[in-house]
């Protein structure tokens, strides 16, 4: 296929050659000759473009799970870059340098195991950034005057919470200037305001309380950190030792007591372990030496299980207050001297096994009296077991979890994970899995669910979503969230930061997970574990600092002892307004002024939802309301004088629901259509045909119109503001499009968004015009639910989707230039009427008709059109009533008329019947019939019949031909080719030839029945079956084949081909522009494929050009569903005879011997004369006079009788034809 490399654009200027950047290879379609006049394209399909550039087919899906980073140059060429296991959060930007943070591990081959890497807009290569602290980043603002990233969300960073920042320069992280937020704090947002940095969310003070103890106060809550350590619980370890003396057992010593014993063989080492079936983060170890005089363990080293890592460790006693350190060789005092030893752990790191190796003992007597391990974590397993304390521990508090299914342990070593296979809805509803964490007193904690990654138990394709429920505190409405288990490695996510009651009587803190409703089945269920983590308990003090902070860095570069950096400013005095369990969730500065909006109760002096704080104003400012009710989740640039708002809310003006545009000069607020129907979590800038929209994405089913219409808009919704209109009713909705955007963002003209965009040039359903170039036009209808089933099971090897209720287009025809006929099985909609499995379209006008209702039944599907003669011949698996004639299988309708003809063939019976081809035998009356059926009416008549318009009856052919014919061709007007699955005489063929004239089937040897399966399309390359390109399934394999016919054997041109192709039709195509000329096809020749071909290396086509060496696709597809569509059919307005094909053409031999003897007799007798003439006027000159002889007729005739003449003329007449040959 000949291709042009695109000219390179240049995303940086007019200085930018000296970078990579970011291009696509532009593929040119191939140039035909339109010899056959208007053409289209049918199947099932909801969009569909022509494949022009590289990377095309690199299409996303619209799963609310993943993002995939895409970059659209200007002319809607997109470019995907890579695809995340999860959601990206938020984006910033330094120059063509994109910062993104989300809840993803990797993206495309990259592992970002911190959920946040760089994007390089010109290059579109990814740089994944390191960070050695854990947690949730959930927001990031780019300083670009200092060139550092600051990163909020909830996390713990260098003992303060809720920021950090990066410096790309070298790579480092550190902590802002003020040190950072006390601990539980959660960042949701960061921006730039009156040369401050501006951070919003959910946090009670800095981690340095120094910094705020102003002199003006208010009443607030400082933070008391009381985090515990935890004993580690040996009830699931398997215990065991090295070295021991019979009947001593090492479990003894777990729960240390003054009669618990370990004891060694005398004068030998050995070693005390512990494996546990989950990993934990140890902190320190206490052991307790043997309790007997001089005996006991003197030097000892610890590993760590699986690294067998030598642990570095630290300890004191009394002889000195520093601390001492020991890695490979530990002393251990005797336990005379020192009960136990406390070990702190130097590097504390996950492990799931313990072991104390003993080098050397006390007088030869080993043993120890006692091991306890302490750590930070405080786990609730999904597994109850994992829960379970030792009787020891001092305490019957532990966490806890009730189940409710048939949960199993996954075979995966290492894992404390639980799982249930969900096959159906009612099996779905009742699993649930509750944990109850271990919170003994009431505070401020943060709770993180971790889940397992499929890649593990390789159930990637069968994890889906989950609805969790945090039960916090008592007179709190619990929080709702939707999660995905569909990660690729372990993840954890914080459910919920803040206050948490201590359990009661009537109350007890849990979190609740259970299955999406309406899931896919089947799917896999998964439970692992909780983390909850105390950070504070509150108390009376004076402080400002509450989910609003100012940060002026001017301030903390020259600390003065006499002054404080942080100043009671009007922002840092409104977030002390707010309420301790008030959220901040967005900032946006506009026009002066910085606009805060959140989850705020309503109950305080800042009013619910959103206010505003001006440059240089003493105060907040409340916003006109107009009864605002819910939260507000962000904000999005729109114009200079108003912007988005979006979230969860409503006021009064019922045109508003979770979306609006709020109006900064007279503070007011206006309805952005009517509305979204559910919660919008994003608002993004999608820019198409150099024309931009907002997109809206969230938890949401329709979106509304003016007039109070709802348009169906599941979970994403695009707004065009040019018509103030949903996409759906503008006029871009001529273009497909499905898309899902987490954040977009903009470098030198071209875009790059984090999300899913679905992209096609024309948005159709089911059906396209087609341009001289190839290029597409969609036609005015819209598909519409499809009530029925159809009616045929037969063609499943032509036509994949016949046995459901889906819409399809399965054949075209053109009445003229302008009217295109549809048929299939379908359900669509123009101008307020809807048709069903046939309609006519009027390109010029756009008027779209269809068959009268009440005629032919709904379950009907059409698979064959043939017009001729302003008349229409329609075949399929049709029933119904025309005209008082009941038809089946065939049907004429009258163009010119607009109505069914006044005669209507007897229909077509038989197990299943369907008609497949429909023709007008070229020159005669009679209409050919193929498909599948037994009876003509009346009239005994197997897989093909003849209609003979002008007595209007059916013909029977010579019997013998039984089966599917799937597809038919004429050789000039009598000889025609059928293909399909057949049987002729009993002998099983996939490709026959019968003649009108001597009315005779033959086959073709090894070409008939030599090919893998049957033929469901074919193709005659000229005027005979010299040249044949066929395709069909493989008997023995179900896959797709395309073969070629060489004149002597089937040679396969399918290698590229992957398994699951479906190919539907094949046509010639007549170039204008050559391609090297080779042994299949010649140079100004191409071959157009259609169905849902997968190539290699390539992916899905629903078209595919093959020039005889190599493989271009023509056009993608799309269904709705996000799935490759299938393109059933290439048609034109004409067809191209065979027999004006350049070629050979072949005539009978009888024909070819009058034609001779014509040309033999006339030369011979204008030679004669000639010869009498001039002999005449010779002899006429000369005076000579004819004499008076001649023989007569009779004797004439007894010399030479006619009937030897012609004997051979008639003789080779009567001979049956045997096989036709030629070249097209």
């Amino acid at each position: 296929m000949p291709r042009r490399r695109l000219k390179l654009r240049c995303l940086l200027l007019a200085a930018c050659p000296g970078l990579a950047q970011l291009q696509v290879e532009q593929v040119q379609p191939p140039a035909i000759v339109n010899n056959i006049g208007r053409m289209g394209l049918a199947g099932q399909y909801s969009g569909i473009s022509q494949y022009t550039y590289v990377g095309q087919q690199a299409q996303t899906d619209t799963t609310p799970y993943f993002d995939s980073i895409i970059s659209q140059l200007d002319s809607d060429e997109f470019i995907h870059h890579g695809k995340t296991d999860g959601r990206v959060t938020d984006r910033c930007q330094i120059n063509e340098m994109v910062y993104l943070t989300g809840n993803f591990t990797k993206v495309g081959s990259t592992s970002t195991p911190g959920g946040l890497l760089a994007f390089n807009a010109s290059s579109g290569e990814f740089s994944p950034i390191a960070r050695n602290f854990n947690g949730e980043i959930s927001t990031l603002y780019c300083d670009t005057s200092n060139n550092t990233i600051y990163a909020g969300g909830n996390f713990t960073f260098q003992n303060a919470s809720g920021v950090a920042v990066f410096t790309p320069g070298d790579n480092s992280w550190s902590l802002p200037g003020f040190g950072g937020f006390a601990t539980g704090a959660h960042v949701n947002s960061i921006t730039y305001f009156n040369e401050n940095i501006i951070f919003g969310g959910q946090f009670n003070g800095l981690s340095n309380e120094s910094y705020t103890k102003l002199d003006t106060t208010t009443n607030s809550t400082t933070n008391v950190t009381t985090q515990d350590p935890q004993r580690v619980s040996f009830h699931a370890a398997d215990v065991f030792g090295g070295g021991s003396l019979e009947g001593s057992d090492p479990r003894n010593i777990v729960c240390p007591s003054d009669t618990s014993i370990w004891r060694m063989h005398q004068g030998s080492v050995g070693s005390w372990n512990a494996l546990w079936p989950y990993s934990f983060n140890p902190t320190r170890i206490r052991i307790y030496n043997l309790r007997e005089a001089g005996a006991g363990v003197s030097t000892f080293r610890l590993l760590s299980f699986p690294s067998n890592g030598i642990m570095n460790l630290t300890f004191t006693n009394s002889s000195r207050p520093e601390p001492y350190y020991c890695d490979a060789w530990c002393s251990l005092p005797m336990s005379s001297d020192q009960e136990y030893v406390d070990f702190e752990f130097v590097n504390p790191i996950a492990t799931r096994g313990l072991h104390i190796d003993v080098l050397d003992t006390y007088n030869a007597n080993g043993g120890l009296s006692g091991v306890e391990i302490f750590h930070d974590d405080a786990f609730t397993y999904a597994n109850d077991t994992l829960n379970q304390v030792d009787s020891c521990s001092g305490t019957s508090a532990s966490g806890s979890s009730q189940l409710v299914g048939d949960f199993q342990n996954p075979d995966v070593s290492g894992t404390t994970y639980l799982s249930v296979d969900v096959q159906n809805a009612a099996q779905s509803e009742a699993i649930s899995v509750k944990l109850n964490p271990n919170i003994t007193r009431a505070g401020n904690y943060s709770v993180t669910l971790y889940t397992p990654g499929c890649v593990q138990d390789g159930t990637c394709d069968r994890r889906g979503g989950v609805n969790v429920v945090v039960y916090a505190r008592e007179q709190d409405e619990p929080k709702t969230l939707t999660l995905s288990q569909t990660n690729n490695y372990d993840k954890y996510e914080v459910l919920h930061t803040g206050l948490f009651d201590k359990p009661s009587d009537s109350f007890t803190p849990s979190v609740t997970i259970k299955p999406i409703t309406n899931p896919e089945f089947p799917f896999r269920f998964v439970a692992d574990r909780l983390e909850t983590v105390l950070h504070s308990v509150a108390v009376k003090d004076s402080l400002t600092i509450r989910n609003l902070f100012e940060f002026d860095s001017a301030n903390f570069t020259s600390l003065d002892k006499d002054s404080l950096p942080v100043g009671n400013t009007t922002i840092n005095h409104a977030g002390a307004l707010l309420n301790f369990s008030d959220s901040v969730n967005a900032l946006f500065v506009e026009d002066n002024n910085i606009f805060v909006g959140g989850n705020f109760s309503g109950n305080g002096p800042l009013g619910a939802g959103m206010f505003k704080i001006g440059k240089d104003k003493p105060a907040a400012e409340t916003l006109n309301d107009t009864g605002f009710s819910g939260h507000i989740n962000g904000f999005q640039s729109f114009s200079q004088d108003r912007f988005i708002v979006f979230g969860n809310f409503s006021t009064d003006n019922k045109s508003i629901r979770n979306v609006a545009f709020y109006n900064i000069a007279n503070d007011s607020w206006s309805p952005i259509q009517g509305g979204i129907d559910g919660e919008v979590t994003n608002a993004n800038v999608l820019k198409i045909a150099n024309q931009s929209l907002v997109g809206f994405s969230g938890n949401f089913t329709n979106v509304y119109t003016n007039s109070s219409l709802a348009l169906t808009s599941k979970n994403s919704a695009f707004y065009f503001p040019d018509e103030r209109s949903w996409f759906q009713e503008s006029s871009l909705n001529q273009y497909y499009l499905k898309a899902r955007l987490s954040q977009w963002t903009s470098y030198n003209n071209t875009m790059m968004y984090a999300g899913s965009v679905v992209w096609y040039d024309s948005a159709s359903s089911g059906a396209s015009f087609l341009k001289d170039d190839l290029s597409l036009s969609s036609i005015p209808y819209t598909f519409v639910p499809n009530p029925v089933m159809g009616n045929s099971t037969r063609l499943t090897s032509r036509n994949t989707i016949l046995q459901s209720s889906e819409n399809s287009v399965n054949a075209g025809a053109f009445a003229n230039s302008t009217t295109m006929i549809l048929a299939g099985h379908f359900s669509a909609k123009s101008q307020n009427s809807t048709f069903h499995n046939l309609l006519m379209v009027d390109s010029d006008s756009g008027q779209v008709t269809g068959l009268p209702n009440g005629t032919i039944d709904l379950t009907s599907t059409f698979q064959e059109l043939f017009v001729q003669d302003n008349m229409l011949y329609a075949g399929g698996s049709i029933t119904g009533q025309v005209a008082n004639h009941q038809v089946s299988g065939l049907v004429f309708y009258d163009l010119k008329q607009g109505g069914y003809s006044s005669t209507q063939p007897p229909g077509l019976t038989g197990d299943q019947a369907v008609v497949t081809s429909v023709e007008v035998r070229p020159n005669t009356n009679d209409l050919v019939v193929a498909g599948s059926f037994e009876q003509a009416g009346g009239l005994a008549c197997t897989s093909f019949c003849i209609f003979d318009l002008s007595s209007n009856r059916w013909k029977s052919p010579t019997p013998g031909l039984t089966g599917l014919v799937s597809s038919m061709a004429f050789i000039g007007n009598d000889v025609l080719i059928l293909a399909g699955d057949l049987t002729l005489n009993s002998t099983n063929v996939f490709l026959a030839q019968y003649d009108f004239g001597t009315m005779q089937y033959t086959t073709f040897e090894g070409q008939s029945s030599t090919l893998p399966g049957p033929i469901n399309s074919f193709v005659l390359n000229g005027n005979g079956v010299d040249s044949v390109f066929a395709s069909g399934l493989d008997s023995s394999t179900g896959n797709a084949y395309v073969s070629h016919w060489n004149g002597t054997a089937w040679n396969s041109i399918d290698s590229v081909m992957k398994s699951g192709s479906v190919i539907t039709k094949l046509v010639l195509l007549e170039l204008a522009t050559h391609h090297t000329e080779n042994s299949v096809l010649a140079e100004n020749q191409v071959l157009l494929m259609s169905g849902n071909i997968e190539l290699d290396n390539f992916g899905n086509a629903s078209g595919v050009f093959f020039d005889g060496t190599s493989y271009q696709a023509a056009y993608l597809t799309t269904t709705d569903d996000g799935q490759s569509g299938v393109i059933n059919s290439f048609f034109s307005q004409q067809s191209k005879s065979f027999s004006l094909i350049p070629g050979q053409n072949h005539m009978r031999r009888g024909v070819v011997v009058v034609i001779s003897m014509a040309i033999a007799f006339g030369l011979i007798f204008m030679l004669v004369g000639l010869g009498l003439l001039v002999a005449f006027i010779r002899r006429r000159r000369e005076g000579y006079t004819a004499a008076p002889n001649r023989v007569s007729e009779t004797e004439m005739a007894e010399t030479i009788p006619p009937e030897t003449l012609f004997e051979e003329l008639n003789s080779t007449s009567r001979q049956p034809r045997r096989r036709v040959s030629g070249m097209l």
